[in-house]
């Protein structure tokens, strides 16, 4: 990209008022928060925001001007990666309780996650928090059970039939509920003729600074008490339910040292599988960055073995799973057994070893100096790409710069890794069928190959991008406009809804491979993408702006109930994106793009001035800096919005 009009206030907006320390972040470690003041007491840092962020800031005219800034975003970044994983964000320390209800739940809000405790059912329920409405019950913990053998005959003590005392407390930052039985109670009191056997204590605790969850179930034996045959059992429910899509199709299991199992879930089954020291609940119906999944690390006494007992529903959808905690020989005394729990909404669920490695490296750490992780997959995993890609060109071409630590190859390095391992986990399931791809984060992806293409010259680059292209073609979906004509659309994934962030980077992509790749065969879909656009009269319903209305830019989407839908371009990001596309087809030196762009000019001008008066009419000046609030009626902007919009109102393309 050339600079226009200069991309150094907008970068100083961000330094100024997005860049900040904070407690939950690495000691001496600057990141760029989500937005500039807390949103419901919350302060985010997500990875591959402060990526586009990087994106903008390792350009040569602002790198130069920023450059321990550029440093620290990349040491940022490298503390989110694990392996091929790039993890979401951070969050600064919370856990306070929100609400309580007249049946006796109580709401618990952590940084990262809702918790909900009911006491009165004995039951811990947890789900990961966002701030747009899709916070949800990943899964409910509770029916446990202890089974056993005293003095020859069977026992069972089970949370849903013989009472039990609860117990909450939130001191110093940690979330402690137990639910204490007496192995005595009902039944066994009347075999045995005693009053004390001893008890069973299953704890739930959580901690402020971590998105792991300590399950545990503690045996006070009385003295003298030896019991046998003793299964400790751990269940799971509210597996299924519409509220953003809560299902599990998929039970993954396995043991260090070992190759990992993936069990498909059949209709209506019910079945008993050898657990292992990692086991985890997995959606499969949803592109792999968004499935949800429930993961467990056991942490049982020494010759502890497992199992897992699960039942589905007639659509292969998980309802409910016990895992079983069978110890060995006789026990006395005090014995304890449990494992920890982690929720993610995204992530490489293929790789079984890389969760359960993940859980026991993490959890050994036990440091808690820092605040908690989503270890969900970052949404734009090619984002982190994209900005190691941009520093390397730029260094390359810009041998005065420097970066704390790290040399230019040490960027190329970074960027062949995680395009193999984009390749290993996105690229060859979905080319098995499986809906692995985002198309923005494939996009993103393609545009790393841009950099590395034009800063090496070498032809492994271009094929990547080829590559991506041919993939992004699979997005397309062809509709009619409202005169009859033909259109194109480039969808999401596997929900096949052409947003407007999606269509525009699949676009460019699509653009600079035509240009760079000297290829003809996408014209097509650039020409059609191009008739998509329409204008729009929209009515807001969401984020405090009901009832207002809004002239818009946006994709023209026919559904199948024979009504029109427009995926607009009211938030400001979307705008970036889009008039990123239109300027850089208006502008191109390409002849063929040029051509198409003449064809629907008339029209196409229309939309470009529309999105650039909205851009602009978003910005505000603030001290040096400029702000592009997240729309027109926002008051303030974000940490993925101000980049790019930077960028489209800053830079050109180069196709």
């Amino acid at each position: 990209m050339q600079f226009e009009n200069g991309s150094l206030p907008f970068a100083e907006f961000i330094i100024q008022n997005l860049l900040c320390e904070n407690a939950a972040l690495p000691a001496g470690t600057r990141a760029v928060s989500e937005t500039e003041h807390d949103i419901e007491g919350d302060m985010w840092f997500w990875a591959d925001d402060n990526a586009k962020v990087l994106d903008l800031l390792g350009r040569p005219e602002v790198w130069s001007a920023y450059p321990v800034e550029v440093s620290e975003l990349l040491s940022f970044i490298a503390t989110m990666t694990e392996g091929p994983l790039i993890c979401r964000r951070v969050a600064d320390f919370r856990l306070d309780e929100k609400a309580s209800d007249a049946e006796g739940t109580r709401v618990f809000w952590h940084g990262l996650m809702n918790v909900q405790v009911q006491e009165a059912a004995g039951r811990v329920a947890l789900g990961v928090r966002f701030h747009d409405g899709r916070s949800a019950v990943y899964a409910s913990f509770g029916d446990n059970q202890v089974s056993f053998k005293y003095r020859g005959m069977a026992h069972r003590v089970s949370m849903k039939k013989d009472p039990f005392e609860a117990a909450v407390s939130l001191e110093q930052g940690v979330l402690t509920v137990a639910f204490t039985q007496a192995l005595s109670a009902g039944r066994i009191a009347s075999a045995i003729g005693s009053a004390e056997l001893g008890t069973i204590t299953y704890t739930y605790r959580l901690r402020a600074s971590s998105m792991f969850v300590e399950t545990s179930a503690r045996l006070d034996l009385a003295d003298g008490v030896g019991i046998k045959d003793v299964t400790v059992s751990f269940g799971h429910d509210e597996l299924k339910h519409h509220k953003e899509r809560v299902s599990y199709q998929a039970v993954h299991t396995a043991c260090f040292g070992k190759e990992g199992t993936r069990l498909g879930i059949a209709r209506s089954e019910s079945r008993s599988v050898s657990g292992g020291d990692y086991w985890a609940m997995v959606q499969t119906n949803q592109m792999s960055g968004f499935a949800l999944a429930v993961h467990s690390l056991t942490h049982g006494p020494e010759g502890c073995g497992y199992r897992l007992s699960y039942q589905s529903d007639k659509k292969a959808d998980l309802k409910s799973l016990v895992s079983e905690h069978i110890l060995p020989g006789t026990q006395t005394g005090t014995v304890e057994t449990g494992e920890y729990k982690l929720l993610t909404s995204g992530g490489l669920y293929q790789d079984t070893a890389l969760y359960r490695d993940l859980m026991k490296h993490r959890i050994g750490l036990r440091t808690h100096e820092t605040g908690p992780t989503d270890y969900s997959v970052s949404y734009d995993y090619g984002a982190e790409v994209k900005a190691y890609s941009r520093c390397y060109r730029t260094l390359k071409s810009n041998p005065d710069l420097a970066i704390a630590g790290k040399t230019a190859e040490d960027l190329k390095g970074m960027v062949d890794y995680f395009h193999r391992a984009y390749d290993t986990y996105f690229i060859q399931p979905f080319k098995q069928g499986n809906p692995t791809i985002f198309s923005r984060s494939i996009a993103l992806m393609g545009l790393a190959y841009v950099d590395m293409a034009l800063a090496t010259g070498e032809e492994k680059y271009f094929e990547a991008l080829r590559e991506v292209c041919v993939i992004l073609e699979d997005f397309r979906i062809n509709t009619k406009g409202i005169d009859g004509s033909d259109q194109a659309a480039f969808v999401m994934g596997a929900d096949r809804t052409p947003y407007a962030d999606c269509h525009a980077t699949s676009m460019l992509v699509l653009c600079y491979g035509t240009t760079l790749l000297n290829e003809t065969r996408w014209l097509d879909s650039i020409r059609l993408g191009l008739a998509v656009y329409r204008v729009d009269t929209i009515l807001l319903d969401s984020f405090g702006f009901e009832g207002r209305k809004q002239d818009v830019v946006g994709i023209d989407f026919p559904e199948d109930n024979g009504k029109r839908r427009t995926l607009d371009t009211f938030w400001s990001f979307n705008g970036a994106l889009t008039l990123r596309l239109l300027k850089g087809v208006r502008q191109s030196r390409n002849p063929k793009l040029h051509h198409i762009w003449m064809q629907q000019a008339d029209r196409l001008v229309l939309f470009e001035q529309m999105i650039q008066q909205r851009l602009q009419g978003a910005t505000r000046f603030r001290g040096h800096g400029k702000e592009v609030l997240s729309s027109i009626l926002s008051t303030e902007t974000n940490s993925e919005t101000q980049p790019w919009s930077a960028l489209a109102l800053s830079t050109r393309e180069e196709f």
